[in-house]
């Protein structure tokens, strides 16, 4: 590598990185004339493009969690991108034999996105622009320090010490929250603080053994297919008792999933891919804010008009379901009369309460197991329905995200708001708008009916660990014999030895509580002294404590990445003029 080159960094190479990578190539193969520039790529792994979520060397039956249609490399804005990147639908079809529309509303194994990603960060990375050169390093990057005008990366092999980047787009992802948790929870030789990937972390539970879950959404699905169909068991599909799970011997005797609520996640189901959004009272209300609004408070002045658009969403689909002629209106004293008219002509039909969709109360308590079953059972027979007034209202958060991200991006919400928002929220509506496909709750349901997925201690155990591993709720233990968390981090420690913690002068927090890195919303990182870094950028998962809802493939959602492409080659390009004349 020359020293005479500019030194450009991307500091992680899933997804994200892989659109950073895309949008600078792109941007410097449309100059007409660039300095000579070394562009490193680090990645903790070889999982390239892909990283462990979409590693293309997983099973088939871990999936996605939503249908092909919304997967594309393709990026929203110029310039055009250096090779065609088409829509998954269209790559995937190639594989099937199956139309691009008939792959859209199916929903595919992750390895496949994987295999999908990898395909064209190869090409990319083998591109060779006029003075452009890449080099990738399979290295964890342990800090980031600024020298002057220029920043110089510290990595586990040392292997860039004495380099200095102009430039550095960090897209870690999660691995740095995953990081801060296995360094600073309590080591205990039984307990397993993060499950992926399956076969390093889980793979010395021995069959027959009694484990506990700590989690109930999408990470608790992997991890529980994994100890089972990932073990060989089979799903098997009865004309008498639909489901069912055969037994291979080698998975645990009894799983014991948990968490503070008890609550499951919500599936979703193919027909809630159609719905379009039909109340906008969060929409209006974010539109009419006056330039500098004050502060608001999340739960007092937000909230309602996020639960007014849930309801309007609910009773326009029950309208619907019950033939009710109607005409939608966009403001409460009309919609209030909307629903006096209809509950007057159908006094059976159940009224919205949004305590339902958010905080049921799971009956009996006395038996989680049952309550679970039932609860599921209820969702799983929604969506079996063409307009299900419930599946449209927890649907609903999909359409109003991109506004509450207006608020939040915007830093309109108090700090406390966003402190609630991050501890609670987050994962409130991901559990009722982003839940896994129906497949995998049947699949849950069955694993039920076999006797090893067993919810009886679902809601408020607690895990004690001394001097014996034991789940307790309710005054009664049960002996565990490995205990895991199959949840994803989020935030870190200062206590921990990462990249954000290396340089304060770089690096800062929103609240230690949350443990979230304060930045711009052009995902510039803020220190303590509010001083911004615009030559360092962060994309993705880093900046949630100011850009909500950074979907892991999404190209759309909080792309901080196109501008760093483009004014790190607007600067390099003006450097280079101003040194030539």
């Amino acid at each position: 590598m020359s020293a005479q080159s500019v030194h450009i960094a991307i500091v992680g190479l899933g997804p994200k990185g892989f659109y950073g990578l895309e949008r600078l190539l792109a941007t410097f193969g449309q100059a007409k004339h660039t300095p000579a520039v070394h562009l490193h790529l680090f990645n903790e792994s070889e999982h390239w493009a892909t990283g462990w979520i979409y590693n293309p060397g997983q099973p088939d039956y871990l999936l996605m969690n939503y249908p092909n249609r919304h997967i594309s490399i393709a990026p929203e804005s110029p310039p055009k991108p250096l090779i065609d990147l088409p829509a998954f639908t269209e790559w995937r079809s190639k594989r099937t034999g199956r139309t691009p529309e008939e792959e859209a509303a199916l929903i595919a194994p992750r390895n496949e996105v994987g295999h999908y990603l990898k395909q064209y960060f190869d090409e990319l990375s083998a591109m060779r622009l006029p003075n452009l050169s890449i080099s990738k390093h399979i290295t964890r990057v342990t800090g980031i320090s600024r020298n002057d005008t220029t920043f110089q990366l510290q990595t586990s092999d040392a292997c860039v010490d004495q380099l200095c980047f102009e430039s550095v787009l960090v897209t870690t992802g999660h691995s740095t929250s995953i990081n801060s948790k296995l360094q600073t929870e309590t080591p205990h030789p039984r307990h397993i603080p993060f499950v992926y990937p399956f076969s390093e972390r889980l793979g010395h539970i021995p069959p027959g053994a009694v484990v506990a879950c700590k989690g109930m959404g999408l990470t608790a699905i992997d991890t529980l297919l994994g100890l089972t169909e990932g073990r060989g068991g089979q799903f098997v599909e009865t004309e008498e008792d639909g489901l069912q799970y055969r037994k291979s011997g080698d998975e645990p005797a009894r799983i014991l999933p948990y968490s503070r609520s008890g609550i499951p996640i919500i599936p979703r189901g193919g027909q809630t891919n159609t719905y379009t959004q039909t109340s906008f009272y969060l929409h209006n209300f974010v539109a009419q804010l006056p330039e500098g609004c004050r502060q608001l408070d999340f739960e007092t002045e937000v909230l309602p008009y996020i639960i007014q658009d849930l309801e309007c969403s609910y009773y326009y689909a029950l309208f619907d379901s019950y033939g009710f002629d109607f005409n939608p209106v966009h403001n409460r004293v009309a919609f209030q009369q909307l629903q006096e008219a209809f509950h007057k002509l159908n006094p059976g039909a159940e009224a919205f309460d949004v305590n339902n969709l958010w905080f049921p109360k799971l009956e009996p308590d006395t038996d989680q197991q049952k309550a679970v079953a039932t609860y599921w059972d209820f969702w799983l027979n929604e969506l079996e329905q063409q307009n299900s007034a419930y599946a449209a209202a927890a649907s609903s958060w999909r359409f109003l995200a991109k506004d509450f991200n207006k608020l939040y991006s915007a830093g309109l919400l108090s700090a406390q708001s966003e402190i609630r928002i991050q501890q609670h929220y987050f994962g409130l509506f991901n559990r009722t708008a982003y839940g896994p496909p129906v497949a995998n709750i049947k699949k849950m349901r069955a694993l039920m009916r076999a006797g090893i997925l067993d919810f009886s201690y679902a809601r408020g155990a607690e895990l004690s660990t001394n001097p014996q591993l034991q789940l307790t709720r309710n005054s009664k233990p049960i002996a565990i014999d490995y205990s895991l968390d199959a949840r994803i981090p989020r935030g870190f420690s200062k206590k921990a030895s990462l990249l954000f913690n290396a340089d304060p002068e770089l690096f800062s927090c929103s609240d230690p509580s949350t443990g979230n890195l304060r930045c711009t919303r052009e995902g510039h990182p803020l220190n303590a002294a509010d001083r911004t870094e615009t030559r360092v950028v962060l994309y993705g998962t880093p900046t949630e404590a100011r850009l909500f809802d950074n979907d892991t493939l999404s190209r759309e959602h909080n792309d901080t990445a196109s501008r760093w492409a483009q004014e790190t080659a607007d600067r390099l390009i003006q450097k280079d003029t101003l040194i030539i004349n």
